[in-house]
């Protein structure tokens, strides 16, 4: 039962996954310099911490430097080279995470050529903002998968460990069983030759009354 539920849990994750993941959000929300424009994405059933790990090494590709504000509890990435959001322009990115019940909240402020982008100032690089964040998100949802994927992995081996363990227990009830029926083979063996020995006793003790009686017949004869 449980390898049956394993194997129709492959065939619907990849769905699954497709339905936890969110769409990103644009818009307004406060940070270090104050409310700015802003693109979030939320992610089910992953911490804080985790997501900011995520992130980190998310936006290493882009060649920026990246740092955390303990502070104001805020990740600044200065002059990321994200080819597709901003073409050869460097891109400034602040990054808060939230943690928001089961889910976490990730949120950029994208800064290219000094201005802070959205939809209104520029369309076309809030759009790729856009598809920053979904490949972030995508990323998260890979990294969830996988631990999801060892974690399946590791009840496959308990299952495979558990049915070498029955059929070792199996092949130790078949030897029992051979080991029984040999026992039994001689015990009838035994039962046909103490029969036999039986019969040799009960007609020597006949021949033997037969001595008796004679000679107590011979002893009664000397009176």
């Amino acid at each position: 039962k449980k390898i049956i539920f394993i194997f129709m849990l492959l065939l619907v994750f990849p769905i699954l996954v497709k339905a936890q993941l969110a769409a990103p959000v644009e818009g307004e929300k406060a940070m270090s310099i104050g409310l700015k424009p802003s693109f979030t994405v939320s992610i089910k059933d992953l911490k804080a911490k985790k997501a900011a790990d995520l992130f980190e090494d998310f936006i290493k590709q882009y060649k920026g430097k990246t740092k955390y504000n303990k502070k104001m509890t805020e990740y600044f990435t200065d002059n990321a080279q994200i080819y597709y959001v901003a073409g050869a322009a460097d891109v400034d990115v602040y990054t808060r995470v939230s943690e928001m019940g089961s889910s976490v909240d990730v949120s950029c402020f994208f800064i290219v050529n000094e201005v802070f982008v959205n939809s209104k100032n520029n369309a076309d690089i809030a759009k790729n903002a856009m598809e920053f964040m979904r490949l972030y998100a995508v990323s998260a949802e890979r990294y969830k998968v996988s631990e999801k994927l060892e974690d399946e992995q590791k009840n496959m081996k308990k299952i495979e460990s558990e049915l070498k363990r029955l059929v070792h227990e199996n092949e130790g009830f078949h030897k029992n069983i051979e080991d029984y029926k040999a026992k039994i083979v001689k015990a009838e063996a035994d039962i046909v030759t103490n029969q036999s020995a039986q019969d040799n006793a009960n007609k020597s003790i006949v021949d033997q009354a037969k001595v008796v009686e004679s000679v107590k017949v011979a002893l009664d004869a000397l009176k």
